[in-house]
């Protein structure tokens, strides 16, 4: 796809929102055998290491998961999309 026509959707939440939902899964989905790498055992020191870093990265649109079900972020997701569309940002060809 082009640049011109890429949008980037940035999900973003607060680092304890991060820690909680880490904690909720099972053990072994909380990292110890993810292929990130080495010298980032888990989950946890991924975020420890480049939560602020995240933050910098640009976004076309924001989106704040912090009090939002999956479903709603996934609405919202299509909804800002579709006004991006509406505005004439984006042009499908």
């Amino acid at each position: 796809m082009p640049l011109d026509q890429m949008i980037t959707l940035k999900l973003e939440a607060s680092r304890k929102t991060l820690y909680q939902r880490i904690r909720l899964k099972k053990k072994d989905e909380q990292g110890g055998d993810w292929l990130f790498s080495k010298n980032l055992p888990d989950k946890v020191a991924f975020v420890d290491r480049f939560y602020k870093k995240f933050k910098l990265i640009p976004a076309d649109v924001r989106i704040n998961t912090d009090c939002r079900a999956k479903a709603d972020v996934y609405c919202l997701a299509l909804n800002e999309i579709k006004a991006l569309e509406r505005s004439g940002f984006l042009a499908w060809q």
